[in-house]
């Protein structure tokens, strides 16, 4: 493969290399160089989440703080130019080749359960050249103490209820948008305990100089120190490693011409997506979906947008509103701008075609209101772990379906939404665990069904937008005092239609020793919705199995489980497309 360093101009003729061209080249070194950042920290991690699950995002922003190219999950990485803008605004006297550690969602983070950490790079000519970042899941909120002896509910056989027949469908309240009716889940409301807090979150780390001291008073508040430490020191070598080939760059082609070819990437998007509004009629399209619960009592939380296209002809704009959306909820599924901004990103990426990079190009195109106190803007006050993983995947859901009122052929039906996560760990308490018992942790999620398009069915297990990578059978097995009896897509979960949604999985855990469950999961009442007459996704199911006895599980609870139980969790199936005969018995699940 080329060096990095190798000109793009050496062997070019005397006219030189056409524009496209040097563009897609200079595209392919800065990904290339993140791509490699984040192979480096995978390599050198010890955490299942960055070794194997791909909880890890990387990107090159310019001097400004915003993002030139990005790497990894794509709804942390495009929260990754409002998290390093909030950070300096904190710390704003950075200086080359110091590390910034910022863990605080109102000071330049995303939520409790991610930890960014950010360095300056000077160019050859004294000048700032722009900044790295890497922001990877610290597990930290999972991690935390989950609250009074109470809220772990140790289920006796004779404390789970079993479904009622005839009541496991119920109307759902309206909503300015798709209304299925869907699988109830009053039945095991009182199994729920108390929510986590804001509290029981974690510590926050404001913007700190990642010194090594610092380091030290760090990785000994995690669960495992030496897992967290190495982490941590992985991500800050990844950071060594990009800052020097981004100077080789530098030393090759000047800092100018670096700099030169960064703006040109933002402007390479920025004109592509305008071109694809220019296709756009001008108007204004609402759209509105809920989350199931909060599990904390309160359900069908409704997120609503409202997109307006602006009329001018030489820069058309996108304005988001949200401001008709929940209220902050007492559950964690609050969450913060910087991550409605990832998330209605991710959704505009779907405008564009392949190849074109994923940057905060799209800043100044789109604008959006978020009112300060509801569920997308909540205050420091409220929990919002939950926040970044389940709400931000409606906010696609909800834009998604927006634009495509725009278009003329829709974009997709709706995806699983949700990462239908489950943290398993030792019911040692914190204070009296052994040092091998503190290490019987695990955070995993499921993928889910994607929904389907105009010209394809969608994709079965999978995560939209595309995420954290599911651990293998032999990993959870390695790490946890569990066995794997099945894990299989889930036959006929995704909706019907001309182009059927694709199938979610199912997956059964049998527990060899006690462990503490706690499980947060989406798409449990209300289904991923279909498009053009396509049928909705099958919901999620989350089933405990205790001597023989099948009962269900709400999706977002915290349990003591024995011995011998077993957990089957059943992802969600995705949104079909398209399907004008079966259009009518579609309109008749719509309230």
């Amino acid at each position: 493969m080329e060096p990095l360093t190798q000109s793009a101009d050496a062997a070019a003729p005397p006219d030189g290399p056409p524009a496209a061209l040097v563009q897609a080249l200079w595209r392919h070194r800065f990904a290339r160089i993140l791509a490699e950042m984040t192979a480096g920290v995978e390599h050198s991690a010890l955490s299942p989440a960055l070794a194997h699950g791909g909880e890890l995002a990387c990107a090159l922003l310019d001097r400004q703080g915003f993002t030139v190219a990005e790497h990894g999950d794509m709804l942390r990485a495009g929260a990754l130019g409002p998290q390093v803008r909030a950070a300096l605004a904190h710390h704003p006297a950075l200086q080359p080749e110091q590390v910034l550690a910022v863990s605080d969602p109102w000071a330049g983070g995303s939520e409790l359960g991610t930890l960014t950490l950010l360095t300056l790079l000077a160019g050859s000519d004294g000048a700032s050249l722009g900044y790295l970042a890497v922001s990877f899941g610290r597990g930290d909120w999972a991690e935390s103490p989950a609250g009074p002896p109470e809220a772990q509910v140790d289920l006796a056989a004779e404390a789970l209820p079993l479904p009622t027949p005839g009541e496991s469908l119920a109307e759902l309240p309206p909503a300015v948008g798709p209304r299925y009716r869907s699988f109830h889940a009053a039945e095991t409301t009182r199994l729920a305990g108390r929510p986590r807090t804001a509290e029981q979150e974690g510590w926050r780390l404001g913007p700190t100089l990642l010194t090594d001291a610092a380091l030290q008073s760090l990785v000994h508040k995690q669960r495992d120190p030496l897992v967290a430490s190495a982490d941590i020191k992985a991500a800050r070598g990844a950071l060594r490693w990009g800052a020097h080939h981004l100077r080789a760059l530098d030393k090759r082609h000047g800092a100018a011409a670096v700099r030169k070819r960064m703006e040109e990437q933002q402007e390479q998007t920025r004109t592509t997506l305008t071109a694809a509004l220019q296709r756009l009629p001008n108007g204004v399209y609402a759209f509105a979906d809920s989350l199931d619960d909060d599990g904390a009592g309160a359900s069908d939380l409704p997120i609503r947008v409202t997109v307006q296209l602006g009329s001018s002809p030489e820069r058309r704009r996108l304005s988001f509103d949200f401001r008709e959306s929940a209220d902050a909820t007492a559950g964690a599924l609050n969450t913060v701008a910087a991550v409605v901004h990832a998330a209605v990103r991710c959704a505009l990426m779907t405008l564009l075609p392949v190849g074109v990079a994923a940057n905060d190009g799209l800043h100044g195109l789109v604008e959006l209101n978020l009112r300060k106190g509801s569920l997308l803007d909540a205050g420091p006050d409220h929990a919002v772990a939950a926040g970044a993983t389940e709400t931000a995947q409606r906010v696609v859901d909800v834009v998604l379906g927006a634009l495509s009122q725009a278009l003329p052929q829709p974009l997709r039906a709706a995806g699983a939404g949700t990462h239908s996560a489950l943290v398993l760990r030792a019911p040692a308490s914190d204070a009296v665990a052994s040092a091998g018992t503190r290490r019987l942790y695990l955070r995993e999620s499921l993928a889910g069904g994607l929904g389907a398009s105009p010209t394809a069915a969608g994709a079965s297990g999978q995560h939209a937008p595309p995420g954290p990578r599911a651990l293998s059978c032999e990993l959870i097995e390695q790490r946890l005092p569990v066995r794997v009896l099945r894990l299989a897509l889930r036959d006929d979960s995704g909706g019907g239609g001309v182009h059927s949604g694709g199938s979610g999985l199912v997956r059964e855990l049998l527990l060899l020793e006690d462990l503490h469950l706690e499980l947060c999961g989406e798409r449990r009442r209300r289904p991923p919705y279909g498009l053009g007459g396509g049928g909705p996704g099958q919901i999620g199911r989350d089933t405990l199995i205790r001597a023989g006895a099948a009962r269900p599980l709400p999706a977002k609870v915290r349990l003591l489980l024995r011995a011998g139980d077993i957990l089957r969790s059943e992802s969600p199936g995705g949104g079909g497309y398209g399907d004008p005969m079966r259009a009518a018995f579609f309109a008749a699940l719509l309230a």
